[in-house]
């Protein structure tokens, strides 16, 4: 079993939350019962891969703190939504959130299963001349829509499945 490790900016750190911050998020959450019903070893594997999902699929925007850092956070040069800038000798609140909110999905669902996303959303196929039609209402994406809402003011751009605007200068 890993150890969790939620170390703000250590060299060794695999969680933006503790087992107990991801508790009292899901505490006050209507339908957290895939999250209370889970084991906390489960619970701990959830949140070291939400973490790892989160860096990994995410360009934050600022920049690290340390190079030394395992994590991605914390950072410099990261605002809030009223323009005001986060302190980079912590993890935001926000992240925290985005992390046990993750972890929760992921415990019902390996959100990253590239083959079952192919698949989910296929409306129809015909053969000649060849028509492909996708359901676009049904497309799975990494990170679910409570989560998106939570990390898009943050990032620069994302491969969790929405879109970022691109604007040329």
């Amino acid at each position: 079993m890993p150890t969790l490790i939620a170390t703000v900016g250590a060299n060794n750190a695999n969680s933006y939350c503790t087992l107990a911050e991801a508790q009292a998020y899901h505490d006050v959450h209507l339908y957290a019962s895939a999250w209370t019903d889970a084991e906390d070893d489960n619970k701990i594997i959830a949140l070291i891969w939400a973490t790892r999902t989160l860096d990994e699929m995410c360009e934050w925007a600022g920049d690290k703190v340390t190079q030394g850092q395992a994590l991605r956070f914390p950072r410099y040069n990261v605002y809030d939504q009223d323009g005001f800038i986060f302190i980079h000798t912590a993890i935001p609140q926000w992240l925290k959130n985005a992390t046990a909110e993750l972890a929760r999905h992921l415990l019902t669902k390996d959100r990253l299963q590239s083959m079952e996303d192919a698949i989910t959303g296929l409306k129809s196929v015909t053969a000649g001349p060849v028509s492909v039609d996708f359901d676009s209402m049904d497309r799975i994406t990494v990170f679910p829509q409570s989560v998106q809402q939570i990390i898009s003011p943050y990032i620069t751009n994302s491969t969790g499945g929405f879109q970022i605007p691109l604007v040329r200068v």
